[in-house]
C-alpha cells in the first residue's frame, strides 16, 4: 500500500512528525528520522502497517509513504529568512 504526502521544504530538511488514521482507526505517529534529508519522491517504509493479506487478515504487508517537498514560491521567504540563507552559505 502507498500513499503520497506532501512536507513543506522545512520538514524534509529540519525533521517532521504527523499522523495518519489507518483503515482500523488506529492512528499511526510518523515521524523523520534524525539527520535524514527527504527529497521529492523519497519513499519511507512503515512495516507491517499496509494491507492485510488475502490469505491471512492478520499477516499485513508494508505502508510505503512517497513524500513529496513543497518548495516556496517566489516571494514567500521573508528578508529575515533570506539574510539566514546567505549566512549559512
Amino acid at each position: 500500500m502507498k500513499m503520497v504526502k506532501s512536507i513543506s521544504l522545512a520538514e524534509s530538511l529540519c525533521g517532521f512528525e504527523f499522523t495518519i488514521t489507518h483503515l482500523d482507526d488506529r492512528v499511526l505517529l510518523v515521524k523523520s528520522e534524525p539527520g535524514v534529508v527527504y527529497k521529492p519522491g523519497d519513499t519511507k517504509k512503515i512495516v507491517h502497517e499496509g494491507m492485510p493479506s488475502e490469505r491471512n487478515a492478520f499477516d499485513k504487508g508494508n505502508l510505503y509513504i512517497e513524500f513529496q517537498v513543497e518548495f516556496p514560491k517566489p516571494g514567500d521567504l521573508s528578508d529575515n529568512t533570506l539574510k539566514v540563507c546567505v549566512v549559512l552559505l
